[in-house]
């Protein structure tokens, strides 16, 4: 449910930037948005300074914000082969 919350309020975000900084519609902006979380690429490419610097940090952010939540969803699945294999034992 977080990674869920997480990425919920990642899409939010860049709708939000896309719609204020070059006045797209609000599904233009979801699906803008949407490619670029995904990985895909924008569709739309901001016209203005303002909106390509600011798309580019929110770019470089997506790919933090999906390594957050890979390690999130993951972890117990890590931590469930750790106790598996009996790896987190210190006999030596």
């Amino acid at each position: 449910m977080l990674a869920l919350l997480i990425m919920v309020l990642t899409m939010a975000m860049g709708a939000g930037l896309h719609m204020w900084l070059e006045g797209a519609d609000w599904h233009d902006a979801l699906l803008n948005t949407a490619l670029i979380v995904s990985g895909m690429g924008p569709f739309m490419v901001p016209e203005t300074v303002t909106g390509k610097v600011v798309m580019s940090a929110y770019s470089m952010f997506v790919g933090l914000v999906f390594m957050a939540t890979l390690g999130i969803v993951l972890a117990p699945v890590a931590h469930r082969i750790i106790h598996r294999f009996h790896l987190d034992d210190e006999d030596d």
